[in-house]
């Protein structure tokens, strides 16, 4: 399957994460200090996502965290979250739910406050090339050039064939 993870944050018993009955950690006294949530730290990376950053964001399903993946099979977040003490529940009420593709409004709209999902509703205006350059070329348009200074000249094939070939027969770089 397409398996595409960039940074997670690895699953303390800090920061609100439940730990399974009979966990060796139980037998802390309630008021000890327990480590914050480590990053998994990966070269690529320059940011982490804080999967648990508040207490009272999670609450049980089952005896530990859990996660239901919808047209996902990705092997390499799998193994991430279970050695992290997450178990697979295929349930609705996962403490994470990780779709493959876009989530529909409705699972979005139905989450409840413990719930994590890892996309977000019109994320593909940023992360299709196409889309992108058109949204900041409208950006540009609507608030001036200034800010929008940074996106070289684009052109979108095959709608913008006639004008890059007009570009290319002016200046006679290489075109990426």
């Amino acid at each position: 399957g397409d398996c595409r993870l960039a940074c997670v944050m690895a699953v303390g018993r800090g920061n609100g994460a439940v730990a399974a009955e009979g966990d060796a950690a139980d037998e802390e006294p309630e008021d000890s200090p327990r480590p914050a949530a480590k990053p998994v730290v990966f070269t690529h990376c320059r940011q982490s996502l804080a999967l648990l950053h508040a207490p009272a964001a999670f609450k049980r399903d089952g005896p530990v965290l859990s996660y239901t993946l919808y047209r996902s099979e990705c092997a390499v977040l799998q193994s991430l979250l279970e050695d992290n003490g997450f178990v697979e529940s295929g349930s609705p009420f996962a403490n994470l739910i990780w779709c493959g593709s876009h989530v529909k409004p409705a699972l979005l709209l139905g989450l409840l406050e413990y719930q994590k999902v890892n996309h977000f509703p019109s994320t593909n205006e940023i992360t299709r090339k196409d889309l992108l350059v058109r949204t900041l070329q409208a950006m540009r348009e609507r608030y001036g050039g200034g800010v929008y200074d940074f996106l070289p000249a684009t052109y979108v094939l095959p709608a913008d064939t006639e004008a890059l070939l007009a570009v290319m027969g002016r200046d006679k770089r290489t075109w990426i």
